[in-house]
């Protein structure tokens, strides 16, 4: 082989990818990955990220191929210098395109889910921590309004742990649900919004006052909240399939026309 050629080849095997497949090329960059956490690694943001690595990774197999057999055919010494020269510059900026365009992205992905992870852990989360007795304690209340059906003396019960109520959102979540259950519509949405005041980021919170106020016949209210519930942070996958049923059910209960009314419940 050419001496200026191998050293053409050589600059390509430093560059990692002369050696390697596409797989491999693209391998090497997703030593990030590894670092982050599983979550992220498995989301499909980042495995659509991989497959485009690996495309871009096919592309620089191919350039190099080429530069290789346009390289070959120069006889020229001082053009096959240029060429080598001219396609190892090509080929480093690419390499430093790719690297850079991953990194960027999969920081993006990272930063993305990690705030949706926190946006988890804050919404799903009571604001107040309960201790034991009272974990125990509201998971009977729970059990007694659907379970035993007994949400009147729930409701009773649990406005006796003055205390509990006025620490806990979660508390006000449940004392809600007995007065639903009880169809003490107006009590129902005072103990709601007093969960929902606590901790504004529940989409559990939100999704039961949309109930109410659909179960309390007040749609158009119950629309108009929900549509407003739509635009805020408080958006995860789950809780969007949940808000996209709740719409269908009050746009239902908000016809009279009974065609009408099964071409929104079909979606549910």
């Amino acid at each position: 082989m050419n001496k200026k050629l191998c050293l053409f080849t050589t600059a390509i095997a430093l560059l990692g990818c002369l050696s390697f497949g596409p797989a491999a090329f693209a391998e090497g960059f997703s030593v990030a990955i590894v670092d982050v956490p599983q979550v992220v690694n498995a989301s499909a943001q980042v495995q659509a990220l991989k497959k485009e690595q690996d495309a871009k990774a096919n592309e620089i197999i191919k350039f190099i191929e080429k530069a290789r057999k346009d390289v070959a055919s120069i006889t020229d010494a001082d053009k096959k210098k240029a060429a080598e020269e001219k396609y190892t510059k090509e080929l480093q900026a690419k390499q430093q395109k790719i690297s850079s365009e991953y990194t960027a992205k999969l920081k993006a992905i990272d930063d993305s889910i990690s705030k949706q992870i926190e946006t988890l852990k804050k919404s799903y989360k009571d604001n107040y921590p309960l201790d034991k007795q009272e974990e125990i304690y509201l998971a009977k209340a729970y059990t007694s309004i659907y379970f035993d059906n007994t949400p009147e003396e729930t409701a009773f019960d649990l406005n006796k742990k003055t205390s509990l109520m006025e620490k806990s959102d979660y508390a006000n979540f449940v004392m809600a649900q007995a007065l639903l259950e009880s169809r003490q519509y107006q009590q129902a949405l005072m103990f709601i919004d007093e969960a929902i005041k606590r901790n504004p980021e529940n989409p559990s919170y939100i999704s039961y006052r949309i109930k109410i106020l659909d179960k309390s016949g007040k749609h158009k209210e119950a629309l108009k909240y929900l549509e407003k519930s739509e635009q805020t942070g408080v958006i995860t996958a789950e809780f969007q399939n949940e808000l996209a049923a709740q719409k269908e059910t009050i746009l239902a209960n908000m016809t009279s026309d009974e065609n009408e009314k099964k071409f929104h419940l079909i979606y549910i």
